[in-house]
This record gives C-alpha cells, sequence and structure tokens, in this order.
C-alpha cells in the first residue's frame, strides 16, 4: 500500500471511530420533546415507552432548572421525577414511583451510585424545591388544584429527610 493509500486508511479507520463514538453516547441519552412547549430533556432509564411532560423553564429548547417531569403511560401520570435538569440533562432529584423514591444525582438517566447521605439530603430538598416551583407555576395559571397537590408534594419530599 501507498503512502497515500495508507493515509487514507488511517483516515477514515479515524472517521469511523468518531462516529461510533458519537453514537454511543447518543445512544446512552433518551431524549423526549415535550409537545405542549417544545423543550427538550433527558428521561429517566425505563421511561422509554412512555410519552413525558416537563414543567420548568426551558432555555434555548432544552429543559434548564428546578421543575417536574413527569411519564404517561395510558393517559396517567406513571412516574415523576422532581429536580434539577442542566441543559435537558438529569442532574440531581428524585423519581417518584409505584414502589418509592430513587433519590441522589444522576448521569445518562440513572441514578448514580453514592454512599454519602448528604447526596440524599441534597435530592430531597431539590426535589422539594421543584415541587413547590411548580406549585407556585400552577398558582399564578389559576390552577388551584394542581397547586395544592405539588405543595403536598414538596411537604412529602421535605419530610423525606427527618
Amino acid at each position: 500500500m501507498t503512502k497515500t493509500g495508507s493515509m487514507k486508511s488511517l483516515y477514515w479507520m479515524l472517521c469511523l471511530l468518531a462516529v461510533l463514538l458519537v453514537s454511543s453516547r447518543a445512544v446512552a441519552v433518551t431524549w423526549k420533546t415535550d409537545k405542549t412547549t417544545g423543550c427538550r430533556f433527558q428521561i429517566p432509564e425505563g421511561w422509554q415507552e412512555y410519552s413525558a411532560q416537563w414543567t420548568g423553564d426551558c432555555v434555548e429548547g432544552l429543559a434548564n432548572g428546578s421543575g417536574v417531569l413527569r411519564s404517561f403511560s395510558k393517559g396517567k401520570v406513571s412516574e415523576l421525577y422532581y429536580g434539577r435538569v442542566k441543559h435537558g440533562l438529569l442532574d440531581v432529584g428524585v423519581i417518584e414511583t409505584d414502589g418509592g423514591y430513587i433519590a441522589g444525582r444522576f448521569a445518562d438517566g440513572k441514578p448514580i451510585k453514592d454512599d454519602d447521605r448528604n447526596t440524599y439530603i441534597q435530592a430531597f430538598r431539590e426535589g422539594a424545591a421543584a415541587a413547590r416551583n411548580v406549585s407556585e407555576f400552577y398558582q399564578h395559571k389559576g390552577n388551584a388544584a394542581s397547586a395544592r397537590y405539588y405543595a403536598e408534594k414538596a411537604k412529602n419530599l421535605d419530610q423525606q429527610m427527618d
């Protein structure tokens, strides 16, 4: 093989490697778009088959800041994430499931294993703050029932660390 042929082969192998690296990262994060707001966000592992909705700030088309992410199955809320999202990616908060809470920091839509109690305390505080923010959002919209629901959720999340 000529030097030029070797360089072309090396070039194409590097291109293929770059594509594989980018695509493997893309597979790790599953994105959804809120059909009402157009805001995009990462969903927690296991929510792929559900539709989802973000209530919180949206910056440049991505969920950002404190808020609540809800998944729907057959038109009913099935799971909730209360917490902070950065540039569409789950950061720290609490997932509420039928079986209880999953609290902590998140990466690639999964909780990061962490035995530090302070991480759990922070997650529940972030979750409670998110629920309060969403309660205030619904209060301003004139939706008293949803405002009460999220205010009660905030109290429940606050009490988890007592």
